[in-house]
Formats: structure tokens, C-alpha cells, sequence
């Protein structure tokens, strides 16, 4: 029978053979833990379990059963699995033990957040085993043996705690011999015990023990010691010696028990850890368990996982995962580079292997690709219980170093996920002498200091509290540019990507020396473009700016020292996503006829919307607004994008010379609340009639209104008498329509309405004006075409008390259609989020038209900034080069395609419209063209969600 060994050191005594064939395999102080692969529970089917796992668990019971007959009883452990007759985990469990009514079995171990039992079985109790169906896996309970002063400068450790990095707040679990809290290098720092010993090795000698001591080193074994040396490197702290996170504090718990003559830990004994740590979430804000054990050799993840799984130890570990704790665990002392002692070789586990101080693999460390990080772990003196101190080497060391990291980190950047952390300690390593599978050993400086652009750390835009950080070593990168125009000291730089549009707050009030803030958008140091910098404010030593964020756009942040100041900063945000609607009688902001004259060639013009219109000073995230060009001198095209960013490549409107076009754009503000306006060839007149404006989520939200999206549904049709008679609008007339209580809107709380407005059949060249009943005629228009053309446009309408808009039109006769595709009301919807527009699709690249009566899907969820639950898009949508007249209707991908059209275009012309589409499946649209082949081109500008 194979025994676990220990792995304090390469000089660690092997436990003798235990001629007990009960035992799998001893757990050694090697760093051995298993780990559960599902944070979620499975539901298995209690009436009717599959044939497979009826098959895998009768098997496992076979093997279990041999060993009952020769040994009398076997300690195993029991997965469960919900369902719809067992809905929790305590139901399944307790089903299991309804089944075992009768026989000679003894619970062990009943789990709280863990789908598993430990039970003592005799051969009868796993013979009515079988009859539950609760039970998808059998294990044997295996026991387990256990195993700084110069290791913490080698990995950066004491140029992070210079900087500040110390861990405090943060807390790391220690699952192991127990812990003297007395020590002068620990004291004060345990903040939590309990003892899980089946053997009754607790201090109250009992098999449980919570509270006071009851984390305490056991007494039965000179190996017990191990736990609170382990601690020591972790987070011990004293005035000779410190460890990694020297401000952190511990959770000590007890897992081992004396068995025959040895000191090992049962795998039962560890989940029931596992499962205490999991309850003590709400309590402390632990970043790590190290489990500096293990027994068994793995050569691949899929065996290793698959133990796990059976026994119910991944579920442990990924439930922990779930809430942000690293289960960290040793490599083992086998000196074997192709295996990995278990619970390191599991899926989910931080498996830790040892190097020495300058960086060589430590020849009796385990290693293969399933290591995650290295460490040093070669004469570590550390903490021993009793006040004194000693040397040991091992897998067992090495584990502690990168708890104690993870605690950095987990105070550093307390809003970056247990993957973004794990992914930063991979990625600021440095790959040790003698590994050949690229696994790096840690770098603490490196993953804290933030001080390389290529390694700065992702921030969280939730950010609740400040993060903070020291300029301490920090170097200035060629090209960098000057942070607020002043000269300043090395940087430390943040990232985020914002996951919607709003005003943004970043300040570094709190900061210990005097600094300079700078926000920019780039993916070099030395090409970034400047959105936002500052450099003292209110005569302070503080910086601090405030911007529009777009949605989907990356921000590169740096603080820095002014002049040659460093020391410790802090970074504080604010922010405001972008809230409800406010719909307004149609307004005229610009008219370039009357005032400013003709846009040029290539002139970009910027238009402040804030303060006008009736859009107030402050809390505007967007606009809505009617675009119109007239006069224009070529053929050309109008991008409409918040000012102060790089144009994007998209087109709002596109015309031939003297044409009239008119389109919806629902645009972010930039800089100073402004709206950028660029022409591209000739010259053209332009007018903005604003028809709403979109808070930023933060005061002005109480009276902004959510977006409901809906399928297109024809709500008028003067040809048919579709909500009006049957006759087109004259010359002068002023038609109502009743909009609530129709396709879709409902008869009362809607407040505006988003409706595809069609015209066609026209006699003479007009304009339609869109507006709500029983208000005066705004000097606007909502569609403009020219006589005989079919034309559609976007319209946001703002709805009567009753429900009604006006429609208008100037001259001759017209028909119209219109679709309705959403309204704004009170009731719970969803929020419109802006961005710069960013082009998803042109089929001229790939010479790939939609052909006739072709439905083209476009994935939309999870590309340009769209979010995947995002639930409508708003994209600018081009046709061009048409082959014959058309028309062409976005809908969501899965649905019937609905009586409808977006955009109508004639042979040749380039033609477009706004479209407001739910997402349908697969966060995918349909784009549908009926007639000839024709280009289409996609310019996102936001969503809703």
C-alpha cells in the first residue's frame, strides 16, 4: 500500500508501511489536496439515473466492497448529486442516509456546501448504496503525511513591502498541523480556527472543535511543527524576520490526525476544511487555502480530475473559486518531472513547485505541465511552534510563498478576479533553470508594481474603494508621454474597459506625495492619444479628471510622482453608467444655412450639446437628434462621433451632390458635452433638431425612461388605412396617429416611441415632421426626400398624454408607413448605452453582397463592445451599389422575419438609415434583402441592456 511522505524537506523522514489496507495512500506535507471541478452542482435524475453512471458507480462499489470483506469496514466518501426530488444538497445527503437505514454505517462527515458525505461502510452499507439515487460517485477516504529570510528578496517580496504591498486586509487559510498564534511572528494574527481530525486528535480530543484552540498545534508527532512554520512564510511577521504578506492575517485549521504511530490527514478531514473556509466568506476577505500536502503521483490532469470529481474534493475547490479563494496546493518532493502529487494536479488547484533562491528547480521537486507556479522552497527559515525558529525544504515551503502573493494581489487590486490575478502572477514570472515546461516562478514586484504600460493591471469600472500602490522603483518608459504636461517620476499604470457609456471620475486624493494623473486610449506607450489629464487641483498636491467614457473603449491610466517624487499612491473612480431616456419636442440646435456657414471638405465641426435644447449642464451621457445635409456640393459622407476621439471608420449619412438626406443618430458626448460632425468631399449644409438626450444614471435619472424593445409592427399605412384612412397626407396637412395601445406599445405609461417612418409615392419634394399631440409645431423636420422617392427614417417620437404623435408634411401628396420597433416608459426595461460608432460589417470588403431574397445573420453579442446579454443593438445600416430597387429589413436571427423595411434604396444609390433591432439567438440579427444584390455596411453606435 502506497504512503503519502512527508514534504517539510528533502531530509523529512518516510512514514513506515501501514499494514492497514483501509489506507489508499497517506497524504504527505508534501502539498497534497484534492480539488472539486463544478462550482455548480449537477442535477441527476432521482427516478431515472443514466446507464453510465450506474455502470461507474457499481463499479467503484465492486472495489469497495472487496475491501470491506477483507478488512471488515472502509472509510469512503460519498458524492451526491441534486435533483428535482432532492433539491439541496442537505436533501440528497439525506436520501443517501435513508438508504443505509439498517446497516452498520457511520457518518463521518456531513458537508455544508459540499455534494458529498465521509461514512465508514461495511460490506452491507454499500450493498444498499446501491439503492440511491443521489449517490454518482464512491471514493476511498485516502490520509495523507505533511512535509525566509533570503526566499521572499528573490521573488521581489521585500521591494513590494517597502512600496507598501503587505497584504493587510486580506486573509489566507492555513489547512494543516495548526497554528501557534503565539508565536512572536504570528501573534495577533489568527483570526479564525477549527479542527476536523478523525482520528479524535483535536484538543478537545474529539473528532470537531471549533473556536479558540481549537486551530492550536497538534501534539502527537514531531512533524507537527509543519503548520506553523508553513504560516510563518505565508504572513508571519516579526521585528528579525517577515513573510510574503506580513499585514495579513490567518485562519488556522487542524486537519491532521495520529494513525498508527504516523501523523496523516484524511482527504475527508481536508473537504471538511475546505467546506469551514467556504463559511467563513462573509467574515474575511480570503485570498488563498494552502494545503502543503499531497500523496499519490498523477501524470495527467484527466485521471487526477477524475478522482476529484468522485469524491466530491473538486466541488470543494471550485465552490471557494466561485467566491474568489485560491486553493493552492504543493507539487510533492518526488523529484519527478513528469507528475504531480495530488490535489496540485487537479483543475482549479495552484499546483507549486520549488526552485532555490537563484531560480534552478530544486531537484526534488515535482514538476510537469500541470504546475502552475514555482517558488522557493530550499531552506526556508520559518516560525516552529514554541517561539523559536528552523530550517526546512520542500514543496511545503514553496506553496506558502504563493499564498501570501495571492494576498497581495487579492489588496493591491481588490476588484481583479481570481483568474486575472492568477493570469498576473503567470505573466510577470520568470521561467526557472531546469523547467522545460514554461511555468514561471512568481515575481511579486513584477505582478504589484505596475510599473511596465505592457503589464498594467485591469481595473475594475465597479471600483468601490480606492486601489493603491507605491512608485518606488518605478521607471519611466521611452516614449512616455507627460502625464498632466509636467516632467514626473516613474509611472504605475491601470486599464479598464468600460462596459458602458457615462461620466467617469478618477482622482488620486489620498495619495502620499504630490501627483500627476494621465487617461489615454492607445496599445503603445509611445502612440497614445490623450483623453483626460491633470495636475494639481484646488492648489493641492492631488489629481483628478472627468470624462465621457464610451462604451467598449479601453483606457490606459497612469499615476506618476511630480518631479522626482515616490511613494504611495491612491487611484479613486467614479463612475455613472448611462441611464434613462428623456424624449423632447423636436428642437433645432444647428443650422449652418443660417449661422457658421457650409461644412467643408474634411472639416470636422464640433457642436456643445449640453445647456441647450432643454439637455441639461450636467448628467448627459447621449443625445437623440435628426441629422440633415442639404446643398451638398459632391457626393460624399457625414460621421457623426463624440468629440475629442479618433474619428472611427463609419458613415452617420451619405449623399450625391444637391440631395437632401435626413438620418437618426443617437451619439455619446465627448469632450465639453460636444458632438463632432466630419465631411468628408465638397461641401454641405447641415441641421441637428434634437429629439432627447440620455442620462448618465446619476441624478437625472429619476425622470429618464427605459427602452422596451419589439419586433417591428406596422402601426400606419395611408395606402390601406392602417391606423389612418385611406389617403396620402396633403399639402399642409397635419395627420394624427394614435400610437399606445398599438404594435406592440401599451395603451398608458409609454413615453416616447421608437417608430421606422417610410414615405413614398411622393408629388412633390417635402418634409415630414414629427411631434407629440397638442403641442405647437417644432421648426423641424424628421424626413426630408425629393418628389417620386421612397424614403424611410428613424424616428424617436415623444407621445401625448393620450399617446398620440403629429405627422406634418410641407407639400404635395405623400403616403407613409410606419413600423414601430420600441417605446420608453417607466416600467423596467433597459438602459441605452453609447459608443463611437464602430463598423461590424461591409460586405464590398469581402465583395460579398446579400443576393435576393437572402437573410444574412450578423453576430452582434460580444463583438464591438456589445455585451453578450445585451438585448437590442442601434447600428447606422448603409446600402450601396444595389443592382435594382429594394429594400432591406434587420429583425432578430430566429424569428419570423416581420412585414417590415428599414431601408429602401433604388438601383445604384447609397442610402442610410438607424435601426433599433432586439438581438435574437445566438447574439445574432438577420439582415433580409428582397430584390437584386446590394453592399451593406453595419455601424454600430450602441445597445441596449
Amino acid at each position: 500500500m502506497n504512503r503519502v511522505r512527508p514534504l517539510m524537506g528533502i531530509t523529512a523522514h518516510r512514514l513506515p508501511v501501514i499494514a492497514a489496507s483501509v489506507l489508499g495512500a497517506l497524504i504527505a506535507f508534501t502539498c497534497v489536496t484534492p480539488i472539486f471541478a463544478t462550482a455548480s452542482f449537477a442535477s441527476t435524475s432521482a427516478a431515472a439515473p443514466s446507464a453510465a453512471l450506474e455502470a461507474r458507480v457499481s463499479s467503484q462499489l465492486d472495489t469497495l466492497e472487496r475491501r470491506a470483506q477483507r478488512d471488515g469496514s472502509v472509510p469512503v466518501i460519498v458524492r451526491v448529486a441534486t435533483s428535482e426530488a432532492n433539491p439541496t444538497i442537505h436533501d440528497a445527503q439525506g436520501e443517501v442516509l435513508q438508504s443505509l437505514e439498517g446497516s452498520s454505517a457511520d457518518v463521518e462527515r456531513r458537508y455544508t456546501s459540499i455534494p458529498a458525505l465521509a461514512l465508514t461502510l461495511g460490506v452491507d452499507g454499500l450493498k444498499q448504496l446501491r439503492s440511491s439515487n443521489s449517490v454518482v460517485g464512491v471514493t476511498l477516504d485516502r490520509p495523507a503525511t505533511s512535509d525566509l529570510l533570503n526566499s521572499v528578496p528573490s521573488i521581489g517580496g521585500v521591494a513590494s513591502r517597502d512600496a507598501g504591498a503587505v497584504g493587510r486586509g486580506a486573509t489566507v487559510a492555513i489547512l494543516d498541523t495548526g497554528v501557534d498564534g503565539a508565536h512572536p511572528m504570528l501573534a495577533g494574527k489568527v483570526v479564525g480556527e477549527a479542527c476536523f481530525s478523525r482520528g479524535g486528535n483535536c484538543p478537545n480530543n474529539s473528532t470537531v472543535m471549533y473556536g479558540a484552540g481549537s486551530g492550536s498545534p497538534c501534539t502527537f508527532a514531531n512533524q507537527c511543527s509543519h503548520g506553523t512554520h508553513v504560516a510563518g512564510i505565508a504572513a508571519g511577521d516579526s521585528a528579525s524576520r517577515k513573510g510574503v504578506a506580513p499585514s495579513a492575517t490567518l485562519l488556522a485549521v487542524q486537519i491532521f490526525s495520529s494513525y498508527n504511530g504516523s501523523i496523516v490527514s484524511w482527504t475527508s478531514d481536508q473537504m471538511a476544511g475546505l467546506d469551514w473556509v467556504y463559511a467563513q466568506r462573509e467574515n474575511f476577505t480570503i485570498a488563498a487555502a494552502n494545503l502543503s500536502l499531497g500523496f499519490s503521483l498523477y501524470s495527467d490532469r484527466a485521471t487526477c480530475d477524475s478522482d476529484a470529481t468522485n469524491s466530491g474534493y473538486m466541488a470543494a475547490v471550485n465552490r471557494l473559486r466561485s467566491v474568489g479563494i485560491a486553493t493552492v496546493a504543493a507539487a510533492g518532493n518526488d523529484g519527478n518531472s513528469g507528475s504531480m502529487a495530488f490535489p496540485a494536479c487537479m483543475t482549479g488547484v495552484y499546483g507549486v513547485g520549488s526552485v532555490s533562491n537563484s531560480n534552478v528547480v530544486s531537484s526534488f521537486s515535482n514538476r510537469n505541465s500541470m504546475t502552475s507556479y514555482f517558488a522557493p522552497g530550499e531552506s526556508i527559515i520559518s516560525s516552529v511552534p514554541g517561539g523559536g525558529y528552523a530550517s526546512s525544504t520542500g514543496t511545503s515551503m514553496a506553496t506558502p510563498h504563493v499564498v501570501g502573493a495571492f494576498a497581495l494581489l487579492r489588496v493591491a487590486y481588490p476588484n481583479a478576479t481570481l483568474s486575472e490575478t492568477a493570469a498576473r502572477l503567470s505573466a510577470t514570472g520568470s521561467v526557472p533553470s531546469g523547467d522545460s515546461y514554461g511555468k514561471p516562478r512568481i515575481d511579486i514586484w513584477a505582478a504589484i508594481g505596475l510599473d511596465a504600460f505592457a503589464r498594467a493591471l485591469p481595473l475594475s469600472p465597479a471600483l468601490s474603494s480606492p486601489v493603491s500602490a507605491s512608485t518606488v522603483n518605478a521607471t519611466r518608459e521611452v516614449g512616455e508621454p507627460l502625464h498632466g504636461g509636467v516632467t514626473s517620476a516613474g509611472s504605475l499604470w491601470w486599464f479598464f474597459t468600460a462596459p458602458s457609456a457615462g461620466t467617469l471620475g478618477l482622482a488620486t486624493i489620498g495619495s502620499s506625495i504630490d501627483t500627476v494623473l494621465g487617461v489615454y486610449t492607445g496599445e503603445t506607450v509611445s502612440a497614445l492619444a490623450e483623453v483626460a489629464s491633470s495636475d494639481n487641483i484646488s492648489g493641492g498636491t492631488s489629481s483628478a479628471v472627468s470624462f465621457t467614457a464610451l462604451a467598449g473603449e479601453r483606457y490606459l491610466i497612469a499615476v506618476a510622482g511630480k518631479g522626482a517624487a515616490a511613494g504611495r499612491v491612491s487611484l479613486a473612480l467614479t463612475w455613472l453608467p448611462s441611464g434613462g431616456y428623456h424624449p423632447i419636442s423636436p428642437v433645432r440646435v444647428l443650422d449652418t444655412r443660417v449661422s457658421g456657414g457650409a461644412i467643408g471638405q474634411g472639416e470636422t465641426r464640433a457642436l456643445g450639446m449640453l445647456s441647450t435644447a432643454g439637455i441639461p449642464a450636467a448628467g448627459v451621457s447621449a443625445v437623440a437628434a435628426n441629422i440633415t445635409i442639404t446643398g451638398g456640393t459632391a457626393s460624399s459622407f457625414l460621421t457623426v462621433s463624440p468629440t475629442g476621439f479618433s474619428r472611427p471608420t463609419a458613415s452617420t449619412l451619405n449623399w450625391l451632390p444637391n440631395q437632401t438626406r435626413s438620418n437618426l443618430a443617437q451619439t455619446a458626448l465627448g469632450i465639453y458635452g460636444a458632438v463632432s460632425f466630419f465631411n468628408a468631399v465638397g461641401s454641405v449644409d447641415l441641421v441637428v433638431d434634437v429629439v432627447g438626450w440620455y442620462d448618465d444614471g446619476g441624478v437625472q435619472r429619476a425622470g429618464g425612461s427605459e427602452f422596451h424593445a419589439l419586433s417591428p409592427a406596422r402601426i400606419l399605412d395611408t395606402r390601406s388605412a392602417v391606423g389612418s384612412v385611406d389617403a396620402p397626407l396633403g399639402s399642409g396637412e397635419t395627420r394624427s396617429l394614435t400610437v399606445a395601445g398599438h404594435g406592440g406599445v401599451p395603451a398608458s405609461g409609454a413615453t416616447a416611441a421608437v417608430i421606422n417612418v417610410t414615405v413614398t409615392d411622393s408629388t412633390a419634394p417635402s418634409f415630414l415632421t414629427v411631434w407629440p399631440s397638442g403641442e405647437v409645431r417644432p421648426e423641424a423636420s424628421s424626413l426630408n426626400w425629393p418628389e417620386g422617392a421612397t424614403r424611410p427614417n428613424l424616428v424617436i417620437a415623444a407621445l401625448s398624454a393620450d399617446g398620440k404623435v403629429e405627422l406634418f408634411n410641407l407639400t404635395g401628396n405623400v403616403e407613409v408607413v410606419a413600423d414601430v420597433v420600441g417605446w420608453y416608459g417607466s416600467d423596467p426595461g433597459d438602459s441605452f448605452v453609447a459608443q463611437a460608432p464602430v463598423r461590424v460589417l461591409d460586405t464590398r470588403d469581402s465583395n460579398a453582397p446579400i443576393t435576393q431574397g437572402e437573410s444574412r445573420s450578423l453576430t452582434i453579442g460580444g463583438v464591438a463592445g456589445v455585451p453578450t446579454w445585451a438585448t437590442a443593438v442601434v447600428f447606422n445600416l448603409t446600402a450601396t451599389r444595389s443592382d435594382a430597387p429594394t429594400f432591406l429589413t434587420a429583425s432578430p436571427a430566429g424569428v419570423l422575419r416581420p412585414l417590415a423595411s428599414n431601408l429602401n434604396i433604388f438601383t445604384g444609390e447609397t442610402a442610410p438609415n438607424l435601426v433599433v433591432v432586439p438581438i435574437g439567438s445566438a447574439g445574432a440579427i438577420s439582415l433580409y434583402n428582397n430584390t437584386g444584390s446590394v453592399h451593406v455596411i453595419v455601424d454600430i453606435v450602441g445597445w441596449f441592456g
